[in-house]
């Protein structure tokens, strides 16, 4: 999961993309209910987030305390593996690279998932 907030941080601000926000479900059974904010990003630079996330509302989409105070537009995309439902990632709005960032839905919920099933096999050692 390091490596994966790792290179959103390196290769965010050379897309272009001034905001984003990963969040995963609580309980991807009930999606709606609650989601761990797991990395913040803003203007070039991590926002901490303490511990193992911060736990808010899933339909808050952002916890309100990172949300910007001036207007803003925001592209929100769920993280899928299959039919697996983990979380959503959530970019500031500029529809001129829609592609841009399907490909990071993408290659994120993969990097995800893929994070998910080594934490799984070394708790199983």
């Amino acid at each position: 999961m390091d490596e994966i907030k790792d290179v959103l941080t390196e290769w965010l601000p050379e897309l272009g993309i001034h905001r984003c926000y990963l969040s995963l479900y609580v309980d991807p059974f009930t999606p709606t209910s609650q989601a761990r904010l797991l990395f913040a990003f803003k203007d070039g630079e991590r926002i901490f987030v303490s511990g193992d996330g911060y736990i808010f509302p899933a339909r808050q989409l952002v916890p309100e305390d990172y949300l910007p105070q001036s207007r803003f537009s925001l592209v929100i995309c769920p993280l899928t593996f299959g039919k697996e439902q983990l979380g959503f990632i959530v970019f500031d709005g500029r529809p001129q690279v829609s592609a841009v960032y399907e490909a990071l839905r993408v290659l994120v919920s993969s990097g995800l998932k893929g994070a998910m099933l080594y934490q799984k096999a070394a708790q199983a050692r």
